[in-house]
């Protein structure tokens, strides 16, 4: 009987601190989460004092010009570097020219790109930064940092943000929309993205090597790298940086002098000759390319392609 009355005692106050926990937890319901997650508000000055003092700072040392649709020639000598844009992947097509010869094609989209933030510090180069975003993003799914930042500089919250080195004669102001027409027909560009993850793979994939030999001798060590430490003062080591088995993929990759094959200027669409860095439905960058010049004829529209007044008529209508 005293064992059952202890029992029972131990087990009544486990009761009461349960339900004082739960009475807590009642007590603070989580709608006091939502209102910190989303008590945002613009016009508080301490929030918003630091953000005014780097605007203060960037408005006086550089001061973005008016935008203007005016094509500059002289951009083939590379004396001037453009902005790039956000796009994603679409996948890869097959591609038929006037001559009916086949190109493998890729397709990226460039979904809402817009200028967000100027940068003018400037590099080693004279260069400033241009900070683009690309997407739609849910405000309540972002830091509060980044709302802020998006709300000061009247633009939308963006999925992603990426920043480019542009000269200052090739600056856009904040909140211009990037497209299509931002490239056009025949010009190179230079992709950025990230590889597909291909997890741990062998020396003979990840580094192309040939293997051992398929004759006589070998057993069951075909696909093996042989050894790893000799040929050297000390082959009992193995040097630092030997090529072997190991994680291969999901790397930052360049692809540099693509063609622009076509633009489709409806729907945003770029059609690049060849193979793009990642999976279908990555984000990648797309810039003017570093090693090809701009031919006379094949010159893009500096900074940026800006609609004619008819344009814009047409597509507030057609909206």
């Amino acid at each position: 009987m005293l064992v059952g009355k202890s029992s029972f005692s131990m087990l009544n106050t486990v009761l009461q601190l349960s339900w004082t926990r739960c009475g807590r937890l009642a007590a603070t319901p989580t709608s006091s989460f939502k209102h910190k997650l989303h008590s945002f508000n613009i016009n508080r000055p301490k929030e918003v004092a630091d953000l005014l003092k780097i605007k203060e700072l960037a408005s006086a040392k550089l001061v973005p010009r008016e935008l203007t649709a005016d094509p500059k020639i002289s951009a083939c000598f590379r004396s001037t570097i453009r902005t790039g844009v956000l796009a994603r992947k679409a996948g890869m097509m097959q591609y038929w020219d006037e001559q009916g010869i086949m190109h493998p094609c890729t397709v990226v989209v460039i979904d809402r790109c817009q200028v967000v933030y100027i940068n003018p510090v400037k590099d080693s180069k004279g260069r400033v930064g241009l900070q683009v975003g690309a997407g739609l993003e849910r405000p309540y799914q972002m830091h509060k940092f980044l709302r802020m930042h998006f709300a000061y500089n009247g633009v939308e919250p963006k999925k992603k943000l990426a920043e480019f080195r542009v000269t200052e004669d090739a600056i856009v102001p904040i909140g211009t929309e990037l497209s299509a027409k931002h490239f056009v027909v025949g010009q190179y560009v230079d992709v950025i993205g990230t590889s597909k993850g291909k997890g741990t793979q062998g020396a003979m994939r990840r580094w192309g090597f040939a293997g051992q030999s398929a004759s006589h001798g070998v057993s069951k060590a075909h696909r093996k790298i042989g050894s790893v430490g000799g040929g050297r003062s000390r082959p009992q080591e193995t040097p630092k940086g030997k090529k072997m088995a190991g994680k291969m993929g999901r790397k930052r990759v360049t692809v540099q002098s693509l063609e622009v094959l076509r633009v489709d200027a409806e729907r945003n669409l770029l059609y690049l000759h060849g193979a793009v860095p990642g999976h279908r439905g990555s984000w990648v960058r797309v810039r003017d390319a570093k090693k090809k010049p701009f031919e006379p004829h094949k010159v893009p529209p500096l900074p940026t392609y800006v609609p004619v007044e008819s344009e814009k008529q047409e597509t507030f209508v057609s909206g």
